[in-house]
C-alpha cells in the first residue's frame, strides 16, 4: 500500500465514523445506512474535488437509498398494507377494437375476444396446456388468429397475466418457442399492437367466458360467439355503465408513498431521482416498476401524484392471479429449464439493485454521441444517395418497405457486413425471392376462392411506342401482377383481345372470377361482350376511372373552357421555358410550384388551374413589378400575351367556372384510382354527390351547368352505370341505413336482381337471398345490433363478415361484390415497365430470368389490404380546395405547403 495514502484512509474513516445520519425508521439500522454513506461521501468528495463545489452529504438521500435497498434485498419481511384501488374497463377509441384475452385451467381453457363497450365477437376452445402460462398464450394465439380473420384492427390487447408479455419480449421458454412465434407472427400482421397488462377486474368478460366455456364446451373445435352467452351479460352492462369495482391490492411501504392517507415518508424522498411503487414479498413474489420522473423531486408534486393529479401508478397485484417472471427466472416450471443464455438476456434490464448503480444525472459524453450519431447518418445516407446516383435507381424507390427492411437489416447486422455479390443476385437469391412470391401468391388464391377476385386489364404505351397491356388479380386481400404482355400488334382487335382475355380466366378458374375490368375503348367492349357471351357468370366491367377522365375529356372540348385551358397552358410553358421567369415566379410565390407531377395519373388541367388559381395574386404582383417590366421577357409577344390575359379579370373568372365543374368530378377519380379501398361500393353514391355538388356551387343556376350535366349523363348511362355499382350501393350499410328510399329506387333494385341471377347459378339460393333481404333492409337480428349501424368506411366490408351470418347467402353475395375494385389501374406502370424492360433480350436465359424479375418487382409490392399502413398518402398531396370556396375576385385564397424543389414539368395538352 502506498504510505501517502494511508492518512487519507484514516480521514475517510473518521470522517463515516464521525458522520451523523439520522435513521428515521425503526427496521432501518447504521449497518443499513454505512454503504450508502460511504457511496455519497465518495460522490461528494469526487465533486468537491473536481469540480470545486463545496456540498455536504445529502442525509434525506442516503436514508432513502437504504430503505429502498433494504425492502428491495434484505430478509426483512415487509409489513403490507391493503390499499384500495378503483378498476374499471375502459374501452378503446372509435377507430380501434379492444381484446380482452383470458384462459382456465379448470379441464378445459379457453379465451374469449370483447369489443367495443358493445360485444362484437367471442369464442371459447378446448385446449391442452401444461400450465396457466402455455393456456395464456394459447389463448392468445386464437384471439389473434380470430381478431385476423375477421380483420379486426387496428387492436388494443389486454391481458391480466404479465407472464405472456415477458414470454413474447424475451421468448426466455424454448417449451413455447412455436406458440410464442406465431402470435409474434400475427401481431405484426396486425399492425404490432401494444399488449397491456390488466387487473382481472378489468378482464372480467373473458374470465367469465373463458369459465363458462371450460364448463359447458365438450367438443375441440372453436365455438363462435356473435351474441354473449348469460355468464358474462351482467359483466358487459357493467362495461357500458362504467361501474368501478374497489379492490385492496397488498402494498408495502414503497408503494404507500404514492397514497394520500400515507405521507409521513414523503419528506424523507423529496430529493430522491425515482419513486419506487410496487408489492415487495420475499415469501411470494416479487413486482417492482422504477419511475424517473423528475416531477417526484419536489414535496408538492408528491402531494399532486397522491390526490391523482399527476398521472397514474400501476399497483400490482399480490393476491391471487398468474405466476410471475421472477419466478420462470429462478427456478424450473412445468418442465422448462431455463437456460444461463435466457438469464444473460433478461439481465440487461434493472433489476432491484441496479437502481443503486445507475449513475445520477445525465452525461456530457450523451450530447457528444448524438452530434456523432447526426454525422455519422449524414455520411452513411450520402453514400446509399450516391448508389442511387451511380445506378440510376429512380428517387421513389426509398419509398418501398423492402428498401427500409433492407437499410434495418444492414444496420441490425453490424459492421463487416459482405454485400451480395452478382452471382448471388442473377441465381440463388433470384430463385429464393421467385419461391417467396409464389408462396405470397398461393395465398393469394385461396383468398379468390373464398371472396372473389377481379383480373385488371391496364394499358398503356412505353418509350418505343409498344403497346403493353398489364394483367393483374385484384381480390379484397390485395393485387397480384400476373403478366404483361406486348399487344401492338392485335391491340385494336377485339377479337384477339377476348381471346386473351378468355385465356386469364381459364387460368384464374371462372368459378373465382366476378368481373374482368378494362378500359372502355371499343376494342376492349367487344371483347368484353364476346366474354360475357361465353362466360354468363363473369361481368366486364368498364373502368370507372377512366371513364370519368373521358368525361373531363368531354368537358374540355368545350370552347370557353378549352380557351381557358390552353391559356393557362401558354402561361405555365412560358414561365417553365425561361430560367429567369422560373426565378422571378418563385421569388414571387415564396418558392411555390405551379405544378406538382405523379400528383394523379389524370385531371392534369384541373390541378394546373387550381395551382394557378392559388397563386393568381401572386403571379398579378409579379406581372406588374418593375422586376417584370424591366425584363427583356416582357418585351417579346409571348410575355406580352401572358402577362395579358394574367391581369384579365374573365380568364379567371373562367378559371373558378372550370375548378366548380372539374372539382367535384376529380373527387370521383381519386376514389375511383384508389387502391387502399375497393371503390364499388361508393362509386354510385359518388356521381350523385358530384353532381349536388356542381348544383350547389352554382346556385341551382341550371343555365351554368346544364351542357356538363349532358356530357356527364351521357357517359354515365352508356359506360360507367353498371349493375355491380348499383350493387354495390345497395349493399352499403353506410348509405342504405342513411337513407331508406334507395330501396324503392329502381334503377338499384334492377341492379341488384340483375346480379343475383348472372352471379348466383342456383335458383334456390336466389330464392334464399330473396328471403334474406328484408333482414338487411329492416336491420333485423344481427344487422340491428347498435356497433353494427356505427361501422362505417374501410370497415364495412368486414361488417357483412361479422354481422351477416343471420343472412348467409345474401352475407356470400355481399362479399364478394363490396370487395370489388372499380379501376383497371392497378399497379405503378413504371414498376413494369422496368420489370418488363425496354431493352432488348438477347438469350433465352435472359428472358426467363427477366420474367423472373417482373413477377418480383411487380408482386411483392402489392401488399395485402389488412396489412398496409399508409405513411403518405396521395389524397394528402393533391391541393384541393372546397369548391363552394372558389371565389371570382382579386384577393389571394390561399394554398397548402408544397415542397421547396424543383420539379419535372410534363404536361401533356388535350
Amino acid at each position: 500500500m502506498n504510505t501517502n495514502s494511508i492518512p487519507r484512509n484514516k480521514y475517510w474513516l473518521l470522517a463515516i465514523k464521525n458522520l451523523q445520519i439520522p435513521v428515521n425508521h425503526s427496521f432501518i439500522t447504521w449497518e443499513d445506512v454505512f454503504p450508502f454513506a460511504i457511496w455519497h461521501l465518495w460522490l461528494n468528495r469526487n465533486n468537491n474535488c473536481f469540480h470545486n463545489s463545496s456540498n455536504t452529504i445529502n442525509y434525506h438521500m442516503v436514508n432513502t437509498r437504504a430503505i429502498e435497498f433494504k425492502l428491495l434485498a434484505s430478509n426483512y419481511k415487509c409489513t403490507t398494507h391493503k390499499t384500495p384501488v378503483h378498476i374499471k374497463w375502459y374501452p378503446p377509441p372509435s377507430h380501434k377494437y379492444k381484446l380482452n384475452i383470458d384462459a382456465s385451467m379448470d379441464k378445459h381453457n379457453t379465451g374469449g375476444i370483447g369489443g367495443v363497450k358493445d360485444w362484437i365477437i367471442g369464442f371459447f376452445n378446448r385446449i391442452k396446456a401444461h400450465n396457466s402460462t402455455h393456456a395464456e398464450l394459447q389463448a392468445l394465439q386464437a384471439d389473434l388468429n380470430l381478431a385476423y380473420e375477421k380483420r379486426l384492427a387496428p387492436l388494443e390487447i389486454d391481458t391480466d397475466s404479465t407472464d405472456i408479455i415477458k414470454l413474447l419480449q424475451h421468448n426466455i421458454s424454448p417449451a413455447y418457442t412455436n406458440t410464442i412465434l406465431e402470435c409474434r407472427y400475427l401481431l405484426k400482421k396486425l399492425g404490432n399492437p401494444v399488449i397491456r397488462h390488466s387487473f382481472r377486474e378489468d378482464n372480467k368478460v373473458a374470465h367469465l367466458l373463458c369459465k363458462w366455456g371450460s364448463k359447458h364446451h365438450l367438443s375441440s373445435t372453436t365455438t363462435i360467439l356473435h351474441s354473449p352467452p348469460d355468464a358474462p351479460k351482467k359483466a358487459i352492462q357493467d362495461e357500458k355503465n362504467e361501474v368501478l369495482t374497489t379492490r385492496l391490492v397488498s402494498s408495502s411501504i414503497c408503494n404507500i408513498l404514492a397514497v394520500p392517507e400515507n405521507l409521513s415518508i414523503i419528506p424523507a424522498i423529496t430529493n430522491s431521482d425515482r419513486l419506487i411503487i410496487g408489492c415487495i414479498n420475499h415469501n411470494r413474489k416479487e413486482y417492482w416498476s422504477f419511475l424517473r420522473p423528475s416531477v417526484l423531486r419536489n414535496h408538492e408534486a408528491l402531494h399532486a401524484i397522491a390526490k391523482g393529479k399527476m398521472g397514474r401508478f400501476d399497483y400490482h397485484d399480490d393476491v391471487g392471479g398468474e405466476e410471475e417472471v421472477s419466478n420462470i427466472i429462478r427456478r424450473k416450471r412445468g418442465g422448462e429449464n431455463v437456460t444461463s443464455g435466457s438469464n444473460k438476456k433478461l439481465a440487461k434490464g434493472n433489476g432491484p439493485v441496479d437502481v443503486f448503480l445507475q449513475k445520477r444525472g445525465t452525461l456530457r459524453q450523451i450530447n457528444i454521441k448524438d452530434s456523432c450519431d447526426k454525422e455519422a447518418r449524414a455520411t452513411t445516407i450520402q453514400k446509399i444517395a450516391r448508389f442511387f446516383y451511380d445506378a440510376g435507381i429512380p428517387f421513389n424507390v426509398a419509398r418501398l418497405k423492402s428498401f427500409k427492411d433492407a437499410v434495418e437489416a444492414i444496420g441490425s447486422y453490424g459492421p463487416n457486413l459482405k454485400p451480395p455479390i452478382y452471382h448471388e443476385l442473377r441465381v440463388p437469391l433470384l430463385r429464393k425471392e421467385v419461391v417467396l412470391i409464389d408462396e405470397i401468391v398461393n395465398k393469394h388464391r385461396e383468398e379468390w376462392v373464398k371472396y372473389g377476385c377481379s383480373i385488371m386489364a391496364d394499358g398503356w404505351k412505353d418509350r418505343k411506342q409498344r403497346t403493353l397491356i398489364n394483367f393483374l388479380m385484384n381480390s379484397p386481400y390485395g393485387i397480384v401482377f400476373l403478366e404483361s404482355i406486348d399487344a401492338s400488334s392485335f391491340v385494336k382487335t377485339g377479337e384477339k383481345l377476348y381471346e386473351l382475355l378468355d385465356r386469364y380466366v381459364e387460368r384464374v378458374g371462372e368459378q373465382n372470377v366476378i368481373q374482368v375490368i378494362s378500359d372502355n375503348g371499343s376494342n376492349f367492349a367487344l371483347a368484353g361482350q364476346l366474354l360475357q357471351r361465353k362466360r354468363k357468370h363473369i361481368y366486364w366491367t368498364p373502368c370507372a376511372a377512366h371513364c370519368i377522365d373521358l368525361m373531363l375529356e368531354d368537358i374540355g372540348k368545350i370552347p370557353n373552357i378549352k380557351k381557358t385551358i390552353q391559356r393557362a397552358i401558354a402561361l405555365v410553358s412560358f414561365i417553365y421555358g425561361h430560367t429567369g421567369v422560373i426565378n422571378m415566379m418563385r421569388d414571387f410565390t415564396k418558392n411555390k410550384e405551379l405544378v406538382k407531377y405523379r400528383i394523379t395519373r389524370f385531371a392534369t388541367s384541373f390541378l394546373t388551374l387550381q395551382r394557378l388559381h392559388c397563386q393568381k395574386t401572386n403571379l398579378r404582383a409579379m406581372f406588374t413589378s418593375e422586376r417584370w417590366v424591366n425584363s427583356s421577357w416582357s418585351k417579346t409577344s409571348k410575355g406580352k400575351s401572358v402577362a395579358h390575359f394574367v391581369l384579365m379579370t374573365t380568364f379567371w373568372n373562367q378559371v373558378v367556372y372550370i375548378l366548380k365543374i372539374m372539382g367535384p368530378l376529380v373527387k370521383v377519380l381519386r376514389l375511383a384510382d384508389n387502391e387502399k379501398n375497393p371503390a364499388m361500393r361508393y362509386i354510385y353514391e359518388a356521381m350523385d354527390r358530384a353532381k349536388e355538388a356542381i348544383v350547389k356551387a352554382f346556385d341551382g343556376n341550371s343555365a351554368k351547368y346544364k351542357d356538363i350535366f349532358k356530357i356527364i349523363n351521357e357517359r354515365w348511362s352508356c359506360q360507367l352505370h353498371h349493375p355491380l355499382h348499383a350493387v354495390g350501393h345497395y349493399l352499403n350499410p353506410e348509405y342504405f341505413y342513411q337513407n331508406p328510399t334507395i330501396e324503392n329506387c329502381k334503377e338499384v333494385t334492377d341492379g341488384l336482381y340483375a346480379c343475383k341471377e348472372k352471379l348466383v347459378p342456383s335458383i334456390e339460393v336466389q330464392d334464399k337471398i330473396i328471403s334474406e333481404i328484408p333482414l338487411y333492409t329492416r336491420a333485423e337480428q344481427q344487422f340491428g345490433l347498435p356497433i353494427a349501424k356505427k361501422i362505417k368506411n374501410d370497415k364495412i366490408y368486414w361488417l357483412w363478415n361479422l354481422y351477416g351470418n343471420s343472412a348467409p347467402h345474401l352475407q356470400k353475395l355481399a362479399i364478394r361484390i363490396l370487395g370489388l375494385t372499380a379501376s383497371s389501374a392497378g399497379c405503378e406502370r413504371g414498376d413494369v415497365a422496368r420489370a418488363s424492360g425496354s431493352e432488348d433480350m438477347l438469350t433465352y436465359t435472359r428472358r426467363q430470368k427477366r420474367q423472373s424479375e417482373v413477377i418480383i418487382n411487380a408482386s411483392s409490392s402489392r401488399a395485402p389490404r389488412a396489412d398496409v399502413v399508409e405513411n403518405e398518402s396521395d389524397f394528402n398531396d393533391l391541393d384541393e380546395e372546397e369548391i363552394e370556396g372558389y371565389m371570382s375576385s382579386d384577393t389571394d385564397e390561399g394554398h397548402p405547403s408544397e415542397e421547396n424543389y424543383i420539379e419535372e414539368y410534363d404536361y401533356i395538352s388535350d
